[in-house]
């Protein structure tokens, strides 16, 4: 999804006559926290299968990615598309943390047509699990399908899709040149 989003934001970025080019003078601070961020998320993607997915490894490898990706984010507050990329975090965050530390999925969102597909992955996966009558904050898991520009649908909650929201006027205004960096969290020129 965050994929499709970026591609959607660099063709409005173009359309709208901004260049990649200005993208490399945004200076925003805190990027080595998010990029640990990722790098911790995509060690748990890499762990699937290989140790079984407990509630202290979840939610250990969650509260260190969301930590370092909320204080990232935080960091560069005074730019209002990284506040809304944070509220869609922390939306994430929330929901993961109430569910033992794997974001709960609907079945039928990653397979629509073998959801046993799904609950096989949930049984390996150390960021997933299928919902169940256990799971709490419904509307805040991965209950949508995107299936834009994709083979097989994807699954994402509400704050995926507020991530995605604040990420493509994030590019297109980066592109258009209209971001600064003074100040202590960044900054944002109109």
């Amino acid at each position: 999804m965050f994929l499709v989003a970026g591609v959607i934001a660099l063709a409005l970025g173009f359309v709208l006559g901004g260049k990649v080019s200005n993208l490399t003078r945004v200076e925003f601070r805190g990027f080595p926290y998010i990029i640990a961020s990722l790098g911790v998320r995509l060690v748990a993607v890499l762990l699937t299968g290989k140790m079984p997915p407990s509630v202290p490894l979840c939610a250990g490898t969650h509260v260190i990615s969301y930590g370092l990706l909320l204080y990232g984010l935080y960091l560069n507050f005074a730019i209002p598309e990284f506040r809304v990329i944070a509220l869609g975090s922390f939306l994430n965050f929330l929901v993961i943390v109430v569910n033992g530390g794997r974001m709960p999925v609907l079945a039928q969102a990653i397979d629509p047509l073998d959801p046993s597909n799904a609950v096989l992955f949930s049984n390996v996966s150390l960021t997933h699990k299928i919902m169940d009558s256990s799971t709490r904050l419904l509307f805040l898991c991965d209950i949508f399908k995107f299936s834009f520009l994709q083979r097989t649908p994807k699954a994402f909650s509400l704050g995926d899709a507020l991530m995605a929201a604040g990420l493509i006027p994030f590019i297109v205004r980066g592109m258009k040149g209209r971001f600064s960096s003074t100040g202590p969290h960044g900054t944002m020129d109109n």
